[in-house]
């Protein structure tokens, strides 16, 4: 709309990390012999998008305190939002849940895409979806709100796409205005 040249999208390119992710379960400090779920966001690119309490609903809501599964949300940036991360802290208390807040290293975040059995991604809204891509490099399931640029790769035969509805944001948090809309996943498809 602002220019007259032509536009073009240069797709964001995954591979190679096999090199990269040398780490197992044990090295991550993860059980072994468990299905483990996994999620990675930056709380400082909103908690609220990211929407960590939607994975919560629906992991206790599926499994309980099943020592079968294990959830592991790995985060980062907390210090952004305090009282969000303290309510985090406090839902995240089972046993069979562990929230990681310290930054990792490359090498530990695609190691975990790796060991992981399934990445879930409950957003609102995402640009890329560059941890659920690099999840899927590795032939891992991935299960994601069908909503935002992840649809660009994502879909019912590659993935688990989650349904949701579009919503009125009700306050503004960061970038996202109140009045605008993003998408409220279904937590119980989810």
């Amino acid at each position: 709309a602002v220019t007259p040249l032509p536009g073009r999208v240069i797709p964001y390119t995954v591979d190679g990390l096999e090199a990269v992710a040398t780490m197992g379960r044990a090295e991550l400090g993860l059980p072994e012999g468990v299905f483990l779920f996994s999620y990675v966001f930056d709380v400082s690119s909103g908690f609220e998008r990211k929407n960590p309490l939607a994975l919560l609903d629906a992991f206790e809501a599926t499994f309980g305190e099943s020592r079968d599964v294990y959830l592991l949300l790995k985060c980062f940036n907390g210090q952004y939002n305090p009282a969000r991360m303290e309510m985090l802290r406090r839902r995240a208390a089972a046993d069979n849940i562990r929230l990681v807040e310290e930054v990792w290293s490359d090498a530990q975040i695609h190691s975990l895409h790796k060991v992981t059995d399934c990445f879930v991604s409950p957003h609102r809204g995402e640009g890329f979806g560059l941890n659920m891509a690099e999840t899927m490099y590795f032939g891992n399931a991935v299960v994601a709100t069908n909503y935002g640029s992840n649809v660009d790769f994502m879909n019912a035969g590659n993935s688990y796409p989650a349904a949701y509805r579009l919503v009125e944001i009700a306050e503004s948090t960061g970038p996202y205005l109140k009045g605008n809309v993003w998408a409220d996943v279904d937590v119980e498809d989810l």
